[in-house]
Parts: C-alpha cells; sequence; structure tokens
C-alpha cells in the first residue's frame, strides 16, 4: 500500500481488498489504526518493530515452524496492486503466480542481467507499491544481490546510500537521476 495515502483512501483499498493481514512499520500504525476502524472483520496488523511482546515481524519470522509446499493453481491471484486512480477510484491490478513467475523467467534469460549476482549491492529508492520498484528488487532477490530499501530518494540520501552502502545498481525515474547528477556536478565529489 501507498503509505503517503490518507486514512479513508488506505480503507477504501483495504476493503476493496478483503485484506486480513497487514504488515507497517511503527511510523504508519497511526494512519493504518484510522484505515481500519470501520472494516469488518478487521485485519490482523503486525508491525515491523516495537509490537506487541514477540507480536513483531522479526519475532515471528524467526519462531521455528514446519515448512511445507503448498500447491497453488498458476493462475491463483499472487499479488493485487492499486493504479495511482487519477480518473477515479484506484482499481485493484491483480498478478497471477503465472504472471509473476514468467516476468521472473525473462529476466533470467535476459543477459543485460547477467553481471547482477551474489556480492552486487543494489539500492531501491523506488516506492514496492508500485510495480517499477517492486520488480527491481525481486530481480536482485531473484540472483542473490545484497537489497538495500529506502523510503528516501532525495539526492542527497541515495548518494550518501550509495557511498555508504556501496551499491553498484539502482533504479530511479530519470527526473531523480538528472537531480542526482546535478548536485554531483554542483558538489565536484566524483560519483562513487
Amino acid at each position: 500500500l501507498n503509505w503517503c495515502l490518507t486514512a479513508p483512501e488506505l480503507e477504501f483499498q483495504l476493503a476493496d481488498a478483503r485484506a486480513a493481514l497487514l504488515i507497517c512499520d511503527a511510523d504508519f500504525r497511526t494512519t493504518l489504526s484510522h484505515a481500519i476502524e470501520k472494516l469488518e472483520p478487521k485485519p490482523v496488523v503486525i508491525q515491523t518493530e516495537d509490537g506487541p511482546a514477540g507480536q513483531d515481524l522479526r519475532t515471528l519470522l524467526m519462531k521455528q515452524a514446519p515448512h511445507s509446499t503448498v500447491p497453488h493453481d498458476p493462475d491463483q491471484t499472487f499479488l493485487q496492486l492499486y493504479t495511482s486512480g487519477t480518473t477515479g477510484r484506484p482499481k485493484g491490478v491483480l498478478v497471477s503466480h503465472l504472471a509473476a513467475s514468467m516476468s521472473r523467467h525473462a529476466e533470467r534469460m535476459c543477459s543485460d542481467f547477467d553481471h547482477y549476482g551474489e556480492g552486487v549491492m543494489s539500492l531501491s529508492a523506488m516506492p514496492n507499491f508500485h510495480i517499477g520498484g517492486l520488480s527491481w528488487m525481486l530481480i536482485g532477490l531473484l540472483r542473490s544481490l545484497t537489497c538495500v530499501l529506502t523510503a528516501d530518494a532525495t539526492p542527497a540520501n541515495l548518494l550518501a546510500l550509495t557511498r555508504r552502502q556501496g551499491a553498484t545498481r539502482t533504479f530511479v525515474v530519470p527526473a531523480a537521476l538528472v537531480t542526482l547528477l546535478d548536485m554531483v556536478a554542483a558538489t565536484d565529489t566524483p560519483p562513487p
């Protein structure tokens, strides 16, 4: 979900998706609480950090649990992303297991990504609630890259993260790239 949305906008999307489980950062909890006030049934909310004792995401993920393969239909919905809703209410775009798998398969077959592999550091500044940012992360994870996420796409932050983390790959929109290059040129600082 887009963390820039208001509680009523989120409420619409959560009701439309019939969300049962939400994972959120503590910073987002207040807005999310307002968004789910009227929803029935209420989705379960898990905070990434600082959740109720033993109920934060890290603690839950660290618990031992039996692993088993769960059969699924390739045409079953795997992901629902919402459009911007510029001409009305946002629409939930459904992505199937097959569509997501075929995208990853196409990327594996494309030689443009052959130099992406273990030991490479990737910086993702584009939001994962958008298919562009999410696809960039999936490309990196599929190829065993270390992926650094940030919600702050300001040029100063991108440059600082690139230097501090040693990122050698990134995906940003052209306007952000131009601004970043202008900042580097203005400070006479060589790029990483």
